[in-house]
């Protein structure tokens, strides 16, 4: 019997993070619902990128899918173009 250890691609992640926060916890208000920063991630799972601005679920998909198949220093040159 042998062990083989696989590493993941070198892809980035790509995750979709929840901007919503609870304004008024006694009422349970929440703001921003809905809305989504876009956080890249090395294969390490460390945040190398969040976006400075929130967005619709349908906006940060088509901009998640930008950075699909890339590696990291592919994604940040992207990264670069989409967000300077």
């Amino acid at each position: 019997m042998t062990c083989n250890e696989e590493e993941p691609a070198d892809e980035v992640q790509i995750v979709l993070r929840p901007a919503a926060r609870i304004v008024d916890k006694v009422k349970g208000q929440r703001g921003l619902e809905g809305r989504y920063w876009l956080v890249l991630l090395n294969r390490s799972g460390e945040e190398i990128r969040k976006s400075s601005h929130h967005y619709s679920w349908d906006e940060a998909v088509n901009l998640g899918k930008l950075f699909r198949g890339k590696d990291v220093s592919k994604a940040l040159e992207w990264w670069t173009k989409k967000f300077p």
